[in-house]
């Protein structure tokens, strides 16, 4: 039994696995991860959790490429409580974990479910009461203009900081067309001098390289990487939510037979 730390701090196997804290037989682990084995006055599960816990930010070595190396890790310091209160906690924290898991099979039920919903309804398959109107056909460039993005350059400093949000593809997660994790801004000196464009709000984002298939509508104007191509609705005629909605259905067929194989 053991606790397997990657490179950066995060605890790469969790409790949840067995592999992390049951292991049988010899495991091969790459110069990626440190395998941490506990002495017998601490409770695994215990550690496991404190180490997940830590901001490992103040620990990792180097700048271009964090590291947490081995003569640092051996130094972080460990508050424990005895041994009889370390098993409460890890009980009391195992209670929340299965009560977490039986939510996420909930949750993975409904998006099932919802999956179904998404290949009647945005096919036309399945009409909702009151509806009877022909569906139209059109291509995706007919209903708006498509604009590229761009990475400004890093090392100019006056191309960052600024409060213009700018989006990778990282930024974006597979089936949530509203969610969008914006940490970076750039200026305007930025959009003037680069490659990127900005993006008026409530357009189709769409992943279009790195992460095909992810798209989302912005809340708000935007810039973004080179792995996008956006579409800017044209008109008051068509719901972007529900484009971008039919666009995920569109791109999983297409992802098989997706441009470029590597």
């Amino acid at each position: 039994e053991f606790i397997l730390l990657g490179e950066d701090g995060a605890n790469i196997l969790d409790r949840s696995s067995p592999l992390a804290f049951k292991a049988k037989g010899k495991i091969w682990v790459n110069n990626h991860a440190h395998v941490l084995r506990v002495k017998n006055n601490v409770k695994l599960h215990f550690l496991s959790e404190y180490l997940e816990s830590l901001d490992y930010k103040k620990y990792n070595t180097g700048s271009a490429q964090p590291k947490l190396n081995r003569a640092v890790c051996e130094k972080i310091l460990v508050i424990l409580p005895s041994l009889p209160e370390q098993n409460r906690i890890v009980g009391v924290l195992e209670t929340w974990d299965r009560a977490i898991e039986k939510l996420e099979k909930k949750i993975e039920i409904k998006k099932q479910i919802k999956s179904g919903l998404m290949q009647e309804l945005l096919t036309g398959k399945t009409r909702l009461k009151g509806f009877k109107d022909k569906w139209r056909r059109a291509r995706l460039g007919d209903l708006g203009n498509l604009v590229s993005g761009g990475t400004p350059s890093k090392q100019q400093d006056k191309y960052w900081h600024g409060d213009i949000p700018w989006i990778s593809s990282s930024d974006l997660v597979e089936n949530n067309i509203e969610y969008v994790s914006i940490h970076r801004y750039i200026t305007q000196t930025a959009i003037r001098e680069s490659a990127t464009h900005l993006v008026p709000e409530k357009s189709i984002i769409i992943v279009s390289r790195v992460g095909v298939g992810k798209v989302i509508v912005n809340k708000e104007a935007l810039c973004t990487s080179q792995d996008f191509q956006s579409l800017v609705v044209n008109n008051n005629q068509n719901d972007p939510y529900f484009l971008a909605q039919l666009l995920l259905i569109e791109l999983q067929k297409l992802i098989q037979s997706n441009q470029g194989t590597s």
